[in-house]
């Protein structure tokens, strides 16, 4: 756990966001994608600011860039928002295909709902069923709390799940 999460916490130190937002930038800046996916996440859910979907994109942009496969879903997630004004399809297929390449269960399962929907491209199941079946595999092999697909679940239903949580311990 680093610094910033310490403050983040308020573990062993008192409780700061200021102090831990410090930190995560001082780690981003000097190339360390945990920084940036931490910051990311303070702009995407308005942690001590109002949400801001642009700058938390190119946080976690540069924290896929770092080789954060967590970051490459989130900044998927940021992209594939409709009422992100930074919503771009190919984009978000972009990312989350990198996440998905670095065995991110997420951002298979992300891309497999796209195809399976035909969100904003061609509806594609035998890609979806390909997707979700590596996603799946994934999930039951090393990950927990990846987002369900299925075409029960509305656009805000799947962007209330995809929400990025707050920073890692």
């Amino acid at each position: 756990m680093g610094i910033g999460s310490l403050y983040f916490l308020g573990e062993g130190v008192s409780k700061s966001i200021s102090q831990a937002e410090q930190y995560f930038d001082k780690a981003c800046r000097n190339g360390i994608a945990e920084g940036c996916l931490e910051l990311g996440t303070f702009y995407y859910n308005g942690i001590g600011r109002a949400v801001d979907f642009g700058k938390a994109a190119q946080l976690y942009g540069l924290a896929c860039e770092g080789g954060s496969a967590i970051g490459c879903s989130y900044a998927g997630d940021t992209h594939f928002r409709s009422d992100s004004p930074v919503h771009d399809i190919a984009l978000a297929i972009a990312f989350y295909d990198r996440a998905c390449d670095a065995d991110y269960a997420d951002g298979c399962l992300s891309l497999a709902q796209i195809y399976q929907e035909g969100r904003e491209v061609k509806p594609d199941p035998k890609r979806a069923v390909d997707y979700f079946v590596r996603g799946e595999r994934l999930k039951s092999s090393n990950q927990v709390g990846t987002i369900i697909v299925g075409p029960e679940y509305s656009e805000e239903e799947r962007h209330e799940q995809a929400t990025p949580p707050p920073p890692q311990k």
